[in-house]
């Protein structure tokens, strides 16, 4: 039930921020350029276009702070992406089957089988939950 519910609060939270990213003048284009960390170069003489100004600080080399960059991005838009998919697929299913029951003036009982997906849910979700609660003290 534990691992339902957590499922449940990140899928509703990725859900709204799907259409936020694109509502509000397209940032997920500005994410997956620059990465969440990730600024315009505007230094004289460099020959870069992007750096990661958070990672050069603690004295990480431009490799690696980007590579750090681009990894904690994609780890945070994957999962965000897969849940509200997941979740818009499974609310379109509850309602196709309420209104075949509606319909058909049936009753059916839908039980909650436990697979590997439904893992791989739960561990997306911990891993959005962690990057979305730890994005406020960053």
């Amino acid at each position: 039930m534990f691992k339902k519910v957590i499922s449940i609060i990140a899928g509703c939270i990725s859900l709204l921020i799907i259409p936020s990213w694109f509502i509000y003048s397209y940032p997920i284009k500005a994410i997956l350029n620059f990465g969440l960390f990730g600024e315009y170069d505007h230094r004289i003489n460099s020959t870069k276009d992007i750096y990661a100004p958070k990672f050069e600080n603690m004295g990480f080399s431009y490799e690696i702070a980007m590579f750090i960059n681009y990894f904690l991005t994609y780890i945070y838009v994957i999962p965000v992406f897969i849940l509200s998919i997941f979740y818009i697929f499974k609310i379109i299913n509850f309602v196709i089957h309420w209104y075949n029951d509606l319909l058909h003036q049936r009753q059916t009982v839908r039980k909650f089988k436990k697979t590997i997906f439904d893992q791989l849910i739960f561990i997306l979700s911990l891993i959005f939950l962690i990057f979305f609660i730890s994005a406020y003290f960053i």
